[in-house]
C-alpha cells in the first residue's frame, strides 16, 4: 500500500466527495459560531502584550489577524454555499481552508515567537502558553477535517521547537519599567 500525504484526498470517489462536503460544511459552520470566543481570546493576548511588552506587536499581529478572520470568514460563508456534488468547488474550498489555516496558525504562532524573542533568555511562559491554548483549542474544535487539523498542529509545534530553540542562545536582558506598569499584575490575573 502507498503511503500518501496527508493533504491528499481522492477525488474520484463520490462518496469521499460527499463525505468532505459534510465535514468541511461542519468545519465552517463551527468557525462561523466560535468567532466571538476567538475575538475574545485574542483581545485578552493582545492587551496583555501591548501592556507588558510591545504596542507595536500588538498593533502588527492585530492587522494580521483581521485579515486571517475575514479570509477566514469569506471561505466559511464560500464553504456553506458549497454543492454536494461539485468537484472543482470542493477542491477550492478545502485549499482555502487550508490556506486559512496555515495563515491563522502562522499568526499565532508568529506573535508567540515575537513575545518569546522580546522576552531574551527566560523560560517563555507567556508564548508557550499562547502556543499551548491554541493547540487546544484547534484539537477541541477543528477535528472535523483530519487534514486540516493536524495542518494547525504541525504549524503550532514547530514555531513551538522554533521559539525554545532561538530563544536558547540570546542574552539574558530586561525589559524597561515605566511608572506605570506597576500597579498592572493585578489586571492580569483577570485573564488568567
Amino acid at each position: 500500500m502507498k503511503n500518501r500525504p496527508f493533504y491528499r484526498i481522492d477525488f474520484r470517489n463520490p462518496r469521499n466527495i460527499f463525505l468532505l462536503n459534510a465535514q468541511m460544511k461542519d468545519y465552517a459552520r463551527v468557525g462561523v459560531e466560535l468567532f466571538a470566543q476567538r475575538v475574545v481570546i485574542y483581545a485578552a493576548a493582545f492587551v496583555l502584550a501591548a501592556v507588558y511588552y510591545s504596542w507595536q506587536l500588538a498593533a502588527i499581529s492585530l492587522s494580521i489577524l483581521i485579515v486571517s478572520e475575514t479570509f477566514d470568514f469569506m471561505t466559511f460563508r464560500r464553504t456553506l454555499k458549497l454543492g454536494n456534488r461539485s468537484v472543482d468547488e470542493t477542491r477550492t474550498c478545502l485549499r482555502m481552508l487550508q490556506f486559512g489555516t496555515l495563515l491563522s496558525a502562522g499568526n499565532i504562532s508568529g506573535f508567540a515567537l515575537s513575545i518569546a524573542l522580546l522576552q531574551g533568555h527566560t523560560t517563555h511562559f507567556m508564548p508557550l502558553f499562547f502556543l499551548f491554548a491554541a493547540a487546544l483549542f484547534a484539537a477541541m474544535n477543528n477535528h472535523q477535517i483530519t487534514s486540516i487539523l493536524q495542518l494547525r498542529l504541525r504549524s503550532i509545534s514547530q514555531r513551538f521547537s522554533l521559539s525554545r530553540f532561538m530563544t536558547s542562545s540570546l542574552p539574558a536582558r530586561r525589559l524597561p519599567r515605566s511608572s506605570g506598569r506597576n500597579s498592572l499584575p493585578a489586571f492580569s490575573c483577570c485573564f488568567s
